[in-house]
């Protein structure tokens, strides 16, 4: 036992005391932990995705495994629907090393057992952090809905100084992640090219050009593929230049969708009887408890204001101001525009 630092043991029968063996184990438990620090720095060695749980206010972790700033391990296996005990608040989610006792079962004459320490672990759901927390997350609790504003992770990796020259190969990369050879580069120009640098960096530009052409048409085709419907409301004013319109015909077309939406979302008032408070619509195609708004104040009306349609037939209504309330009281005969669908935000 002489290949680690720690107590070099006694011969001749001499005693070895409990801080001795407590000093011994110490030593060893740095020897590892300063080989690991050594090597890689970070916290996350694999897993541990979080994302929103199926029942409110929970969460779902994949497995993970991750060493604390101490170096102690934590493993922890898939958690689903984990309750956040912080609602309606910011939290991060950590992970935090605790011992697990484990009873010997090994007695003495008294019935005396020694304890084991076992790794376990917490989730908890802080406000701040401390250096001891393994940091997952960061999520905000919201009437039940969890949302996941940051991966806070530090996934485990070899520390930069440990990479030496020419350690990383195109053979341990991803097929879209080469890092590529000046040779192979040589190898695509041809022996005009290489006659000077200029020709080179010439035979470059060509090449990046055609591959900016190439995507330049993508973008037009992808344009082009656009409905030319912009500028609804200004235009129906005939404010808009026809330059806003990507084709010729686009404003046309813009005018042309707008009188056609307009139909659809408005009646004319014809008439209003005061005698029995009813409003004539033409096929006003509304019902029971429908809103309406009217452009036009007078008679017992108020101009957008809403009102709910009582005692439909296909041709008139009542209204009132709430949809049990009381009729409104018509005064006057009034004419003008209905607007039929203010779900949609019209009037």
């Amino acid at each position: 036992m002489s290949n680690l630092r720690g107590l070099n043991f006694p011969t001749n029968g001499k005693p070895v005391f409990q801080g001795d063996f407590e000093t011994e184990h110490n030593r060893m438990e740095d020897e590892i932990m300063e080989r690991f620090s050594d090597l890689v720095t970070g916290e996350i060695l694999s897993g541990g995705d979080l994302t929103p749980g199926s029942s409110p206010n929970t969460v779902n972790i994949t497995d993970v495994v991750a060493y604390d700033s101490k170096g102690r391990r934590i493993h922890v296996a898939a958690q689903n629907n984990l309750l956040v005990t912080r609602q309606n608040l910011d939290s991060f989610v950590v992970l935090r090393h605790k011992f697990q006792t484990e009873v010997s079962p090994y007695l003495d004459s008294t019935g005396y057992a020694n304890t084991y320490r076992q790794n376990s672990f917490e989730i908890l759901f802080k406000e701040t952090t401390d250096s001891e927390d393994v940091i997952l997350y960061k999520i905000r609790s919201s009437n039940g809905a969890i949302s996941i504003l940051n991966d806070l992770r530090s996934l485990c990796r070899i520390k930069s100084g440990n990479i030496r020259d020419s350690s990383i190969t195109n053979s341990k990369l991803d097929t879209d992640s080469k890092v590529g050879s000046l040779s192979a580069l040589v190898g695509r120009f041809n022996s005009s090219m290489r006659s000077s640098i200029t020709s080179a960096l010439n035979a470059l530009e060509s090449w990046i050009g055609a591959e900016e052409v190439t995507r330049q048409n993508d973008i037009t085709r992808l344009n082009s593929l656009l409905i030319p419907l912009g500028g609804v409301r200004e235009d129906n004013l005939d404010q808009l230049d026809p330059n806003y319109f990507k084709d010729a015909n686009g404003q046309a077309i813009s005018r042309t969708t707008f009188a056609a939406l307009w139909n659809l979302v408005h009646k004319s008032v014809s008439g209003i009887n005061p005698s029995t408070d009813r409003i004539s619509i033409s096929a006003h195609g509304r019902t029971e408890g429908s809103l309406v708004k009217f452009s036009f104040s007078g008679g017992g009306i108020t101009a957008l204001v809403k009102y709910y349609v009582r005692n439909p037939t296909t041709n008139d209504f009542q209204i009132s101001a709430t949809a049990t309330g009381a009729i409104v009281d018509l005064t006057s005969n009034q004419t003008g525009d209905c607007i039929v669908d203010t779900e949609f935000g019209f009037g």
